[in-house]
């Protein structure tokens, strides 16, 4: 562990064989650190725990944010990961997300409709139980 500077973080090079994460971790701030890249870009993450789960969460890449910033974002979550409050937790919910059956529903409002072929019926009755979710994939 190292106290991270803007110096220190410039001249930050990977040191790990393969694709391996190269994180070096700030000793002033814990769980913070930055992961450097094969590549050479780095990224600023938090290391964290809520409800027996360890999570790794990238708060921003170095260039786009400062290092003041990421600390100041890096606080800011631990102050909900005290109160049982997972920082990531509306990453995983992917709340304006369409399902299956609304594609499917929209699909046949706004295009097959006009474009059956006459007297034929288009069946709807297979996709209207179908859903797209994270437990009913369709099949």
């Amino acid at each position: 562990m190292i106290k991270l500077t803007e110096s220190k973080i410039l001249a930050m090079k990977y040191e790990q064989t393969g694709n391996k994460k190269d994180i070096r971790w700030d000793s002033i701030i814990k769980g913070f650190g930055i992961r450097v890249y094969p590549s050479g870009s780095k990224s600023f993450v938090l290391s964290y725990r809520v409800n027996n789960r360890k999570r790794l969460m990238t708060l921003g890449s170095h260039g786009t944010m400062t290092l003041k910033q990421a600390q100041d974002r890096s606080r800011k979550a631990q102050g909900g990961i005290i109160d049982d409050v997972d920082p990531m937790s509306g990453r995983d919910k992917r709340g304006n997300a369409c399902t299956f059956k609304q594609l499917t529903s929209d699909y046949i409002e706004l295009f097959a409709k006009d474009k059956k072929r006459r007297g034929k019926q288009i069946k709807t009755e297979s996709i209207s139980t179908c859903s797209h979710d994270s437990e009913n994939y369709p099949r």
